[in-house]
């Protein structure tokens, strides 16, 4: 029993490891896919230009072949006419072939197997252009915008080129410019020269382009109005504008068929022969510019100018307008307004020019009341006092604005001739040797007379005047004598003399008495 079991085992053991060294049985491999055919719908189809079809592609064989496809387009005249990776074709809109080729190609295993389908590309044919409007009236310096229609079938391209027509010496010419500067641009832009000659052109719109088999011409006319002038208006016509302001005008050309407008500016004002001179600048610095913009100098004395406005069309048609200037000047006002002044003296006088906008205030000095040979002003209104004026009490200094002469201001002078004498007071004063004394003195005349005075001493006997004897004794500025403790002379004269008119002089006398 115990070999049997052991039999069994081992016979186990060598089923188990032949099992083991042989495998178990496998499937068998499918058959692999074929292409035999590629299909491609629609088979045949008519695409306008500018439209597109979608294809589809169906890759026949063996055992279910794959579906990819390549997609390819043969015969086109355009880089715009393409089919995409999944079929859409898409017909440009210049496309001249009347045939494409689609072809589908199989992916597959590299094998080459395509299908095709053939696509008709109708092409237009065009019978004739329109151009709108077709005869029109413009007038020099016009613009209008024209359009051209081409017509036919298969819906013809719109595109035309544009030129104008016109004839010359006998000979007819075209172009998109005429000599005289009239031009119409690629989109049927038409403008009309302001200075051309020609009055009869043509308009001219010829369809195709690089299609050159279809050109035809359109054509529309056109008229030049050529303008007449008659005159020109300025505005504003009268006006008055302060010195420093501003002004700006405008002119109209008025005429018939749209005259032009430009026109240039000038102002004018008198000379010294009486005449108007014309120019952009006057001779005090107003001017005006190219766009009828007058600036008034500040420092203007004229009191009227013209403003002129002259046609460039024709220079023999004018318009004029009148400024008034006003001097915006209300007074002079002289300082000082009253003032001593000595013989033989210069004093500055000053002037300030009142008024609107910062008057200039540039006067001419002069003065009233002095003769030929006596007192007379330098620049910048130095007046000098001649001794020949003495006779004179007073004289009057005026003052007169150089940009108006009807507006002054004056100033009186007093003239060393207005004062009569000196008075000293104390008259007689006796002071001891080392004593003082305060001395006054009054200037006396017309016209309340300045009462500044030297003071001086002398002694007695004596000839020399001075501040201060030999002795010592002095007197200050403000008449205070001062008699020295070694003062030998028993008397001193004390003499005031006018600042303002040396000439007029006082004395007192004093007594020294003896210790």
């Amino acid at each position: 029993m115990k070999n049997s079991f052991n039999l069994f085992v081992i016979a186990t053991l060598v089923v188990a490891i032949s099992l083991s060294m042989t495998g178990c049985p496998t499937e068998p491999d499918p058959p692999s896919p074929t292409v035999t055919a590629v299909t491609v719908s629609p088979a045949t189809a008519t695409v306008e230009r500018g439209e597109s079809l979608n294809f589809t592609a169906t890759v026949l064989g063996t055992n279910d072949p794959p579906q990819s496809i390549q997609w390819g387009l043969w015969g086109n005249s355009s880089s715009g006419t393409a089919i995409n990776s999944s079929g859409g074709l898409i017909v440009a809109d210049n496309e001249t072939s009347t045939t494409l080729t689609i072809q589908a190609s199989s992916t597959f295993n590299r094998i080459t197997v395509r299908g095709e389908a053939t696509i008709t590309v109708p092409q237009p044919t065009v019978t004739g252009v329109t151009i709108i409007p077709s005869s029109s009236s413009f007038v020099r310096g016009g613009a209008y915008t024209f359009t051209a229609v081409v017509t036919g079938t298969n819906d013809p391209p719109q595109d035309v080129t544009w030129e104008i027509g016109w004839v010359t010496g006998g000979e007819a010419r075209s172009d998109t410019t005429t000599p005289d500067g009239t031009t119409i641009n690629s989109s049927g832009g038409f403008m009309v020269s302001p200075t051309e000659t020609l009055t009869t052109l043509t308009i001219r719109a010829t369809s195709g382009g690089w299609w050159d088999y279809w050109r035809i011409t359109g054509e529309a006319t056109v008229t030049v109005l050529i303008p007449t002038l008659t005159s020109v208006e300025v505005s504003p016509a009268t006006i008055s504008v302060m010195r420093g302001g501003a002004q700006n005008f405008t002119a109209t050309v008025l005429g018939e068929n749209n005259p032009p407008q430009d026109v240039t500016w000038e102002i004018g004002w008198p000379n010294i022969w009486g005449d108007t001179e014309w120019g952009t600048s006057g001779p005090n610095g107003t001017t005006i510019n190219s766009s009828g913009g007058l600036t008034v100098a500040a420092g203007e004395t004229l009191r009227t100018l013209k403003v002129r406005a002259t046609s460039t069309a024709d220079d023999n048609i004018v318009g004029e307008a009148t400024v008034t200037v006003p001097s915006g000047i209300t007074g002079v006002t002289v300082s000082p307004a009253t003032v001593f002044v000595g013989w033989d003296e210069e004093f500055s006088f000053t002037a300030t020019v009142s008024g609107t906008n910062s008057p200039p205030q540039g006067v001419t000095w002069s003065v009233v009341g002095a003769d030929m040979f006596g007192s007379h002003f330098s620049w910048g209104g130095i007046l000098w006092v001649c001794s020949s004026d003495s006779h004179f009490p007073t004289l009057t200094v005026r003052a007169t604005s150089v940009i108006d002469p009807t507006v002054r201001g004056e100033a009186t002078v007093i003239l060393p001739g207005s004062i009569t004498s000196v008075t000293i007071s104390p008259a007689t004063a006796s002071i001891a040797r080392g004593g003082m004394q305060n001395f006054t003195a009054t200037v006396l005349g017309t016209n309340n007379p300045p009462q500044d005075v030297t003071w001086q001493i002398r002694e007695e006997p004596g000839w020399s005047w001075d501040t201060t004897t030999s002795n010592g004794t002095t007197i200050n500025s403000s008449g205070g004598l001062t008699v020295a403790t070694g003062e030998t002379a028993g008397t001193l004269t004390v003499r005031a003399t006018s600042m303002t008119n040396n000439r007029v002089i006082g004395e007192a006398t004093v007594t020294i008495p003896e210790p």
